[in-house]
């Protein structure tokens, strides 16, 4: 009977693939460019308590490849560069701290998918790193050097679930997808050590200090996009991509609160 019931699930797994493999015949790759544009507001409960408000713009990068001509895995790479400047928009006498924002992030996805009529729906995860770090460049607060820039920053590496769905309209694609981070590790500020260690900052950046659930750091990145085709080459097909993009991160670890929102809009190219 066990023997039975593998052979029925064997046989079943084999016939979806070959389904699924009807649409997927070509090994294809794609690279995209991308600029983002948007609103951040950003908290830290160690240096920007009450949070600050301002503008974010970003270079992104995306390559995809299907690893398979049978069968629909696909693999993903992804980089950001983002830049953010927070500033509260009223004078609050001298102590409205402009800081400058910046963050990378590069991550590495795994997927298969899984279409179902014109929707396809790409089922996987992976690994993201992230890394960030602001300082405020005006802020007199004594003759320490780090305790006048009022730095934070952290990194961490992301092992991370993702969902993505994809519609064909005509010639016009429809597309979303989520990333949601399981846990994080790394290095993440302990509260109120940091900036004032001077003479160890080094060392005290590059050691992990970090491991946390998504219980103690609670993250989604998502983007919704549309692709428009372009005629700019006969031998490769283009699309000019438009959507909107929102990352949002509420984080508690070593006795710090942290809160991230940012959300915009996002165009780029995207070449097969």
């Amino acid at each position: 009977m066990k023997d039975l019931i593998t052979g029925l699930f064997v046989c079943c797994f084999l016939s979806l693939n070959a389904l699924v493999a009807q649409d997927f015949k070509e090994t294809a790759t794609t690279n995209e460019w991308a600029v983002r544009s948007g609103y951040m507001e950003y908290n830290n409960s160690t240096v920007i308590p009450s949070g600050l408000p301002g503008f974010s713009t970003s270079i992104n990068y995306y390559f995809q490849k299907r690893l398979s001509e049978v069968y629909p895995y696909n693999f993903e790479f992804q980089t950001k560069l983002i830049y953010g400047y927070l500033m509260k928009p009223e004078d609050n006498n001298g102590l409205n701290k402009p800081y400058h924002h910046a963050e990378i992030s590069v991550g590495a996805l795994w997927s298969y998918s899984i279409p179902v009529s014109k929707l396809n729906i790409d089922v996987g995860g992976g690994l993201l790193f992230n890394a960030l770090a602001g300082y405020n460049p005006s802020f007199k607060f004594n003759d320490n050097y780090f305790a006048q820039l009022q730095p934070y920053g952290n990194w961490l590496l992301m092992p991370s679930t993702t969902l993505g769905l994809q519609y064909q309209f005509n010639k016009i694609k429809l597309k979303s997808k989520f990333i949601f981070p399981l846990c994080v590790g790394g290095f993440y500020q302990d509260y109120q050590n940091y900036p004032y260690l001077e003479n160890n900052i080094p060392s005290y950046i590059s050691t992990p200090n970090t491991l946390a659930f998504c219980n103690k750091y609670t993250a989604i990145f998502a983007e919704m996009d549309c692709y428009i085709p372009l005629s700019l080459s006969s031998k490769r097909k283009t699309d000019l991509k438009i959507g909107f993009y929102i990352d949002n991160t509420n984080g508690s670890i070593n006795y710090i609160v942290e809160k991230k929102r940012n959300i915009g809009i996002i165009v780029g190219v995207q070449i097969k």
